[in-house]
């Protein structure tokens, strides 16, 4: 499957759908486009979503750029809360996302991991 990402920007699904964010920003400015992100009881904070490429990146690097995004070089590159991670666990596979790590016991708490169609882990605390 190619899980590069698509023209034009779209809200993926998960964040859409099985988290619960909604479209804050839709910024086009012809040469560049992003899009940022908000759940609706936390509107103030917003997570950015876009594509690497021109006018920051060649389109050589930024096709470089999206092959190891995909790959999930990035690592994590959000982290979300919640009051039960074996029920947000539950909840969000029984809505087809699927997990790289299952709810696990840290130090610090229960967590479990996701990638997003994009390669980027999300992880819930």
């Amino acid at each position: 499957m190619d899980r590069h990402f698509a023209e034009p920007l779209d809200i993926p699904a998960l964040a859409r759908v099985a988290l619960g964010f909604e479209v804050t920003n839709d910024v086009d400015m012809g040469f560049t486009r992003w899009l940022t992100v908000a759940l609706p009881h936390d509107p103030d904070r917003h997570l950015l979503l876009e594509v690497p490429g021109p006018p920051a990146l060649s389109e050589e690097v930024a096709g470089q750029v999206r092959d190891v995004l995909t790959k999930g070089a990035l690592g994590v590159v959000c982290v979300l809360t919640t009051d039960d991670c074996h029920k947000a666990f539950a909840q969000l596979s029984a809505q087809g996302v699927e997990f790289t790590q299952e709810p696990t016991e840290q130090p610090y708490g229960i967590n479990c991991t996701l990638r997003d169609p994009f390669g980027n882990q999300i992880r819930i605390n």
